[in-house]
């Protein structure tokens, strides 16, 4: 997913999370020795966002908000741990 012109910077702070948790997903779907419970770390400098993500509030774009719900499921069934 790219970012056009025209979007807020909640919507593009929301992308780099996505695009974060995506790397995540793709690294740790290829990663062979998980021993025990993994952590991804994800730093942001917007507090708007992190709200969205951590309160789940559906105040982001629906095909974004279902590209970040879907890839915290993915992660979150890796035994993988979003902090």
């Amino acid at each position: 997913m790219t970012v056009k012109l025209l979007v807020t910077s909640v919507t593009c702070e929301l992308e780099g999370i996505a695009l974060g948790l995506e790397l995540s997903v793709n690294y740790f779907r290829f990663c062979k020795n998980i021993q025990q419970r993994e952590s991804v770390y994800i730093f942001c400098d917007c507090t708007v966002a992190i709200d969205i993500v951590i309160m789940r509030s559906v105040t982001a774009r629906l095909q974004l908000w279902k590209r970040l719900t879907h890839l915290e499921d993915l992660i979150s069934e890796m035994t993988v741990n979003i902090v």
